[in-house]
């Protein structure tokens, strides 16, 4: 870990100056960034993707022109958009709010507040920052429900429940905004609680999600007495880091004598697993996946770890860089994990050895690469039947 360490960029180690922006110019630099696309760099990145067809990355070889071009310009639209830069900070009354979604009309949603839980699930990694961050007394959730009946948590303690922890680097994205959350609840006809989770915004950063996380996990265990056999976590890219996060955490606070259940299943999809960026994927597929280079992941880590640099490479936030003897409490408490990835993404190789680690510690793992898909594929491409098709069979596996 030592010689690891200090190939990190010393630029992401730098304590952050990252500020909150104010709501008027992040909507004038999201104009700005569309125009310059659209305007620019669209147009020069279909001249070069044309040129360099025949070099395309291994994984993209069986691509046509059309899913290179498509790819490419999300990649740059990702790189040069408000997507990739610092939201507004949004009040709890806004994270209440309920954006299109897709729930279509067979699923609804039930927002709840859940309360902060005592003082006694927030020691360890929560304590981190404890100066910047505390556990926030309100947490906006979601759940995602059969619409064909009245929302009820009558005998919720006897059902099987998802915790959804949705990604979009910690700075974007809705529990309601990325389709898997739904995808689960319709599946499997089971609850879906959605965490709402606070983002980076230039006040918030790590461990403020996993604090949230910590929340709703408490929530669904304590309040309404839900058991952990019952309960899978489901998370994406950073929602599968906070869901990493969230069980290392557990199993600290079952060693502090703190009595608490743990889940019976994880998945993690396309999980971002490494925060110093250090496989060799990162640059391997940068040219064939949507997500951005090393340069912006490396912004958003210092969003991220705007108050805690030194958590950078810790199991909470970097769990590929550790060995299988890291992962024994995830053997000792039976958990079953499905990671997925793919072939594309520059979080591929992280995710591999991630279930690797996993694998040798003894964890009943199932572990999946999707051919010639790109990051996420199960949230961000509709026509990746295959990803979703996975992602809901790991889905029944863990709960069976």
């Amino acid at each position: 870990m030592t010689a690891l360490i200090k190939e990190i960029p010393q630029t992401i180690l730098a304590q952050s100056n990252i500020a909150p922006v104010s709501r008027s110019s992040y909507t004038l630099s999201h104009l700005v960034t569309v125009f310059r696309f659209y305007g620019w760099l669209a147009p020069l990145t279909i001249l070069k993707t044309l040129l360099r067809y025949s070099r395309r990355p291994d994984a993209a070889k069986k691509w046509g022109v059309s899913r290179l071009v498509s790819t490419a310009l999300a990649r740059v639209y990702a790189t040069t958009t408000f997507k990739w830069s610092l939201q507004p900070p949004a009040t709890v009354g806004e994270r209440r709010a309920v954006p299109g979604t897709y729930l279509s009309t067979d699923l609804k949603a039930h927002h709840v507040d859940v309360k902060k839980a005592g003082d006694e699930y927030y020691t360890g990694e929560c304590a981190r920052a404890r100066r910047f961050i505390q556990p926030a007394s309100t947490v906006p959730c979601f759940w995602i429900y059969n619409g064909d009946t009245a929302f009820s948590l009558d005998n919720i303690e006897n059902e099987k429940v998802i915790l959804f922890l949705h990604g979009g680097g910690y700075i974007s994205e809705h529990p309601l905004s990325l389709p898997s959350g739904a995808y689960a609840a319709r599946a499997t006809r089971s609850k879906c609680l959605a965490v709402h989770y606070r983002l980076s915004d230039g006040i918030n950063a790590h461990p403020a999600p996993l604090q949230d996380c910590v929340s709703a996990y408490v929530y669904l265990t304590k309040t309404l007495g839900v058991r952990g056999e019952n309960i899978a976590i489901c998370g994406d890219s950073a929602g599968a880091n906070a869901a990493n996060a969230l069980l290392f955490h557990l199993l600290h606070l079952r060693k502090e004598g703190v009595a608490i259940d743990t889940p019976r299943f994880v998945s993690l999809v396309s999980p971002w697993s490494d925060m110093t960026s250090t496989f060799p994927a990162i640059s391997q597929n940068r040219d064939c996946d949507v997500l951005p280079p090393f340069s912006s992941q490396s912004e958003l880590v210092r969003s991220h770890l705007k108050y805690a640099t030194e958590s950078i490479a810790n199991v909470y936030n970097s769990p590929a860089l550790y060995p299988s003897d890291a992962f024994s409490g995830w053997r000792d408490v039976a958990v079953k994990v499905h990671v997925q990835v793919g072939q594309a993404e520059i979080l591929r190789d992280e995710g591999a050895a991630l279930a690797k680690a996993l694998k040798s510690a003894g964890v009943d793992t199932r572990f999946s690469m999707v051919e010639g898909e790109v990051h996420d594929a199960v949230n961000i491409d509709p026509a990746a039947h295959l990803a979703k098709a996975d992602f809901l069979a790991g889905l029944e596996w863990g709960l069976s």
